[in-house]
């Protein structure tokens, strides 16, 4: 066969010619999908909230990131290795295992090196917790029945029924 004539006309000045291609870089692409724990749409310290995000790799390289998931004071609770090529999306989800402590309300944050942020308001609330405080109590007469007057308070974020019982076997008898 023959050579390809070059489509400059001969003798022309241009004897070569460049032509610039730009190539989108890898840039990652997150969205919160859902939010959710074993109850509702808040978590009682010591649960697990599970946090489900959609990765998309909307350049055209290959994409070889972390995503990471913070909590709501900013510390690092969970991560995965997303590999992508251009215009791959994975979905993964992320969890943070709450801890005594850990109560309040806030964000948390999906993120990634190339990725704008993305955050969900999330609420942790602290279990249920009882103060019982004697106030006060009757001076006892042997055989009659003893009265004692109390202050209960749940101090947590969760109500609950608890039965308060009183142990008079410290008591002795005089």
């Amino acid at each position: 066969g023959e050579a390809p004539k070059p489509a400059w006309p001969a003798g022309s000045a241009a004897a070569s010619a460049t032509r610039v291609v730009s190539i989108a870089p890898a840039t990652l692409s997150l969205t919160i999908l859902d939010v959710s724990s074993s109850a509702a749409a808040s978590v009682v310290e010591g649960e697990t909230l599970s946090v489900s995000i959609e990765a998309e790799n909307v350049g055209a390289e290959p994409a070889a990131e972390t995503v990471e998931l913070l909590d709501i004071d900013g510390a690092p609770a969970d991560n995965t290795s997303v590999d992508l090529v251009g215009g791959e999306t994975t979905q993964r989800t992320l969890v943070w295992a709450t801890e005594p402590g850990d109560a309040g309300s806030g964000n948390v944050t999906v993120d990634s090196p190339t990725a704008s942020a993305q955050t969900r308001a999330v609420e942790v609330l602290a279990p249920q917790s009882f103060g019982v405080e004697i106030l006060g109590a009757a001076t006892p007469v042997e055989g009659d029945t003893l009265s004692v007057t109390i202050s209960v308070e749940n101090t947590g974020d969760i109500g609950d029924t608890q039965t308060i019982g009183l142990d008079v076997g410290a008591l002795g008898s005089n």
